[in-house]
């Protein structure tokens, strides 16, 4: 891993009509990039559509930058998890993250 992948960005991003500041590591926008990349879309489109995706089931004490760090997290382990095809792609729709509910009883029965 870079040593630079740890340093904090803090980029400007318009959601929902309203601009936010988001602060995460570097590694982590690197990602968000490169998912927003192959899914044909802006990463600024890609965070909106996160943020929409899991508003039902967000806690509202979870920040918008926690949440992005385990979208990535949670798109590269559906990734791995996922045999590759034949002609050595991935593909590119994870499965949704789970829901808090859903971790907390996974979390109970191991």
């Amino acid at each position: 891993m870079k040593p630079d992948a740890f340093e904090r960005v803090l980029r400007n991003v318009q959601l929902g009509g309203n601009r936010s500041s988001l602060s995460l590591e570097r590694f982590y926008w690197d990602a968000l990039d490169r998912i927003a990349r192959e899914r044909g879309m802006r990463t600024t489109q890609l965070i909106a559509a996160v943020e929409r995706e899991h508003a039902p089931i967000r806690d509202k004490a979870v920040s918008t930058s926690s949440l992005l760090r385990i979208f990535v997290a949670e798109h590269y382990r559906t990734q791995a998890a996922k045999p590759a095809a034949v002609d050595g792609r991935v593909p590119m729709r994870p499965a949704p993250m789970s829901s808090p509910a859903a971790v907390a009883d996974r979390r109970a029965t191991h």
